[in-house]
């Protein structure tokens, strides 16, 4: 058996030095996150700002979804990362929970896959409709 004075000995940080770590890191993500300004998301005021935020996730889901879909088939099938990751449509600004702009982004994020699977499934069964 092996003595006590073989055993490696680590020293680890404590916990709330980890935290604080973490909250530093959080507080620059959000700052970053918050002085990005997309100036292609159709902002408007009033009810042109939920519009705009459903047309922008919907042509989200339509056209970058889809391409994101197929790089993570090929690469994962691979095993490599052969396809990089092509970005036409960034992604839209994250809103907070339950808000209208929020749901007018899932409800147009969903439209969109909806629509690109319609039309690859046309592709794929040569015109004939579903």
């Amino acid at each position: 058996m092996s003595t006590r004075e073989d055993i490696p000995v680590v020293e680890a940080e404590s916990v709330d030095e980890k935290n604080e770590d973490r909250d530093e890191r959080d507080e620059n993500a959000e700052s970053v996150e918050n002085s990005e300004n997309f100036e292609d998301t159709c902002q408007v005021e009033g009810s042109g700002d939920i519009v705009g935020e459903f047309v922008y996730s919907f042509g989200h889901g339509f056209v970058q979804a889809p391409i994101d879909g197929v790089r993570e088939i090929v690469n994962t099938l691979s095993g490599t990362k052969i396809v990089p990751k092509i970005e036409v449509v960034k992604p839209p600004k994250k809103k907070e929970i339950a808000t209208p702009e929020w749901q007018a982004q899932k409800v147009g994020a969903g439209c969109g896959l909806i629509v690109s699977l319609v039309v690859i499934s046309n592709m794929i069964s040569k015109g004939r409709p579903i």
